[in-house]
């Protein structure tokens, strides 16, 4: 018999799975005491044990704790939230209606809501287009904030860069516990599992995933991932057809170790109706060439293609106006210097050299004319 525990957290979701699966057996793990939760919320709140040196804090946080009814995540995403605010607003915190919402109504605990309700607007946005990545899948800072640019999240401001924008947005959702240091390769980041149901909640359909048993997508997506199979065949992107304005293809591989296959239709007849996108990802295929289709892509600022078999680049990657981020093997890379002359922006080539772990930044030149 398998035996399933479940944190105070996870009892209703995985009570499901539990009732599905046999001979599955659930054991309930016992929500944390008063003490135990205080303990961690003011470890996130104030950086203490307790509220011995911060007596101002102490009956209001004593109530916002109880609040959380002993959930562990509770406290550490209510506590990361009040390190961000002052004195002043724990109160109108703890007096939100949020808490009163059902949590059965969207399966999200109220503490979660609350987090991201008080996020600025720009990083609600960050953090909504992370709803494309499935739960447990792992990223690099670098990777994220290569996207965000792409897709135009990082509005600059007086005197920052934009690289440094993303840089300030993404320590800020770690601060506050949306993203968390990968417990087996600390240059990875993760969402807990709960934060990513949060951001499938308050994504809608302008972010989906592609699944297999998904028929079609919205209208109104706009951003698009999946999870790369062994071949993908026109069949598969059947769910695109009523899709206008997509502005995010990525595929995602979770081993880096099998080789995947995509059908030359879909580079053929598919991309060219995506005349809006934004970020458009190969990398992982086994693609041997690029079709010469980059002039209807004249949005496009960020095209992987690190990983795939690749041997030249059309000429049309050169109407580019806005690419800014190429994924590359290094050998492509040399072959787009005779096509330097015609590039009319700087652009970054952002080169995956697999076998030495190697990351390489080039730019290319503006041509005079």
């Amino acid at each position: 018999m398998l035996l399933l525990l479940l944190p105070p957290f996870e009892h209703t979701r995985l009570q499901i799975v539990s009732s599905i699966v046999d001979p599955l057996k659930a054991f309930h793990l016992d929500k944390l005491s008063d003490e135990d939760c205080l303990s961690i919320f003011t470890r996130h709140a104030l950086k203490a044990r307790n509220f011995d040196g911060h007596l101002q804090f102490k009956e209001i946080g004593e109530k916002i704790v109880r609040r959380c009814n002993g959930l562990p995540m509770a406290a550490k995403a209510i506590g990361s939230l009040l390190r961000t605010v002052k004195y002043r607003e724990w109160e109108n915190i703890y007096e939100s209606e949020i808490w009163n919402l059902p949590e059965e109504q969207c399966g999200i605990i109220p503490s979660l809501r609350l987090s991201y309700h008080h996020l600025p607007s720009c990083l609600k946005q960050c953090f909504a287009y992370c709803s494309i990545f499935p739960k447990d899948y792992e990223f690099k800072e670098e990777e994220m904030i290569l996207l965000w640019r792409a897709e135009g999240f990082l509005q600059q401001k007086a005197k920052l860069r934009t690289k440094d924008l993303g840089k300030q947005y993404f320590e800020d959702l770690v601060l506050r516990l949306f993203f968390q240091k990968s417990s087996k390769d600390e240059s990875r980041f993760v969402m807990h599992d709960l934060i990513n149901d949060l951001a499938q909640v308050v994504a809608g359909e302008i972010f989906s995933k592609l699944k297999g048993d998904r028929h079609q997508f919205s209208n109104r997506t706009r951003h698009s991932s999946y999870i790369v199979g062994r071949f993908c065949t026109v069949k598969k992107f059947e769910a695109f057809n009523q899709v206008k304005s997509l502005r995010t293809f990525l595929p995602l591989q979770l081993s880096r170790y099998c080789r995947a296959f995509l059908a030359n239709t879909v580079l053929v007849d598919l991309f060219p109706r995506f005349g809006y996108l934004r970020v458009l990802s190969l990398s992982g295929y086994a693609t041997t060439e690029l079709p010469d289709v980059f002039e209807n892509f004249k949005y496009l600022c960020y095209l992987n293609f690190s990983d795939t078999d690749i041997k030249c680049l059309p000429d049309s990657l050169c109407t580019l106006y806005h690419l800014e981020t190429v994924g590359d093997e290094e050998e492509q890379r040399k072959k787009t210097q005779n096509n330097e002359a015609r590039c009319k922006k700087y652009f970054y080539l952002l080169t995956n050299v697999q076998q030495g772990s190697l990351w390489l930044i080039a730019y290319f030149s503006h041509s005079f004319n």
